[in-house]
């Protein structure tokens, strides 16, 4: 993640700058458009899962 504006969707999940998205909703990602398409896919952000890798661990934050 190289930007987090404030107020949006990225910020209310608990992204940070520098975190690395592995995960969505369950399922790996391979590489960031993994993680696009999975977003564009996706119907709603309610109840979404993301599993970053952060400062040595790793994060489920989630979305409700």
């Amino acid at each position: 993640i190289t930007d987090v504006a404030p107020g949006g969707v990225a910020e209310r999940i608990g992204l940070q700058v520098d975190d690395i998205v592995v995960g969505f909703n369950g399922r790996p990602l391979a590489d960031s458009a993994d993680l696009v398409k999975s977003l564009l896919q996706w119907e709603t952000l309610e109840n979404t899962r993301i599993i970053v890798y952060r400062e040595g661990d790793y994060h489920e934050l989630t979305l409700d």
